[in-house]
């Protein structure tokens, strides 16, 4: 089972966006092959509201869905860290434990509906092509 963290700053707009979207993906075309896990530096105290909206347009289910803040164990078991965020550095103690992919997303905390709505596109097709990589056998 391959692991997959997506690491945000504060974890309430791309990263629940990243993990709905791939768990949902990889459910489709490669069930039982992987998991998602949003995970942030600085974890906001809940998803935001038009976040929880566009996830709900798209029909995914978030329950349960909180926030998680990055730690070194969840690093060690993740078989590829997604930094979502453009400036999410992991903090000097974690380096060590996970070397991230970039997708670079601007932030999106202040962004309106709208934004949220075209972010969730970018993720889809993001995670449809790292849902299909696994699948494959190439996202090892």
């Amino acid at each position: 089972m391959h692991r997959i963290v997506f690491l945000s700053r504060r974890g309430d707009v791309s990263g629940p966006l990243a993990q709905a979207l791939f768990n949902r993906a990889i459910a489709e075309c490669a069930p039982g092959t992987a998991v998602g896990a949003a995970a942030a530096l600085q974890p906001a105290s809940a998803i935001q509201a038009k976040t929880q909206v566009v996830l709900d347009e798209l029909g995914v289910d978030t329950q349960p869905m909180g926030i998680l803040e990055v730690s070194p164990p969840m690093l060690q078991h993740a078989d590829r860290v997604i930094a979502l965020d453009r400036d999410v550095e992991l903090p000097v103690g974690l380096r060590e434990r996970a070397v991230p992919e970039r997708w670079d997303l601007p932030d999106h905390s202040a962004a309106t509906i709208e934004q949220v709505r075209a972010l969730a596109t970018d993720i889809r097709a993001l995670v449809g092509v790292l849902a299909r990589e696994i699948a494959s056998g190439a996202g090892s």
